[in-house]
């Protein structure tokens, strides 16, 4: 499959790139190429672009994430901070 982001209605400012893996933020890249994935499975496929780091003068910042039916967040584990100073890794369900 092949997405782009298309914003204000019009192709003129359009957000492309690379996908990486399924839940995995990646760059939007400004009036770039299309972001082409497979779908091994049928169902919901979730596209977010964030912009809210885009900065119009460079032309960087933007954001995307494609998440594919069945599957797993690309990062499983996250850093918890316990109240008395303490820390270990827990994975996220």
């Amino acid at each position: 499959y092949m997405v782009k982001f298309a914003t204000n209605g019009t192709w003129a400012d359009n957000f492309g790139g690379f996908f990486e893996a399924s839940g995995k933020e990646s760059d939007a890249m400004y009036n770039s190429g299309n972001i082409t994935f497979n779908l091994e499975k049928a169902g919901t496929v979730k596209l977010r672009l964030d912009l809210s780091k885009f900065d119009y003068a460079t032309r960087t910042g933007a954001k995307f994430v494609i998440t594919l039916p069945g599957s797993e967040p690309a990062e499983l584990s996250y850093f918890m901070k316990h109240p008395w100073g303490g820390a270990d890794w827990t994975w996220k369900p």
